[in-house]
Order: C-alpha cells, then structure tokens, then sequence
C-alpha cells in the first residue's frame, strides 16, 4: 500500500505530531527515505541473512513476530524496558493480547 503525503508551506496549517521521540521533523525526513539496493545491502551483511521484512508500524513488527511462535491464549509474554519503568504502551499490549497475556514480570 503506497502512502501519498501532502506538505504546505504555511506553518499554521502543519499537523503537530505527539508521537515520542520523534519530531515533525523527523517524521517528514522519514517519509522520503526510499529503500533502496543501499539499505537492502547493508541489513543482509549485518544480519547475515535476507530473512527481514520492512514494516509500517512496531505494532506491525511484533505481530509479525508473535504470530511465528505459535503462542496459546495462556502463554504470557514478558515486557522488559530498558528505562525499568511500569508504562508500556497501549499498542503494545493490546497487540501481544492478540495472541496471549503479558506480564511485567518473569
């Protein structure tokens, strides 16, 4: 699915995005960033493998990630971050509830 941005000139009528850590910024460099030969060359040497898959989302990448593990609805994932603090995101645990719980705790 091809995504089509539209950008103006007027600072007023510029979205403000409250996604952190990113800025505007950040989020319009990103969206010109074009996968090329480069990036593909660059992810098969450092992972030694062309098993990776570009994805629109985090939420995408564990969904992806948890439906290969063939989990039960009793299994629990365990959540680890790597500031210690309890916060998790919705999106994250609404994501691993998809396919079992998940705990904060091992």
């Amino acid at each position: 699915m091809e995504r089509e941005f539209y950008l103006s000139d007027d600072k007023f009528l510029k979205p403000c995005y409250r996604i952190s850590p990113f800025t505007n910024k950040d989020l319009v460099e990103n969206s010109f960033l074009n996968f090329d030969d480069s990036i593909i060359k660059f992810l098969s040497n450092k992972f030694s493998s062309e098993n990776f898959i570009f994805t629109n989302s985090g939420r995408e990448a564990l969904g992806i990630a948890l439906s290969n593990y063939c989990l039960r609805k009793d299994d629990v994932v365990t959540i680890l971050t790597t500031s210690g603090n309890y916060y998790v995101s919705s999106c994250v645990t609404n994501e691993i509830e998809k396919y079992c719980n998940w705990s904060l705790e091992i």
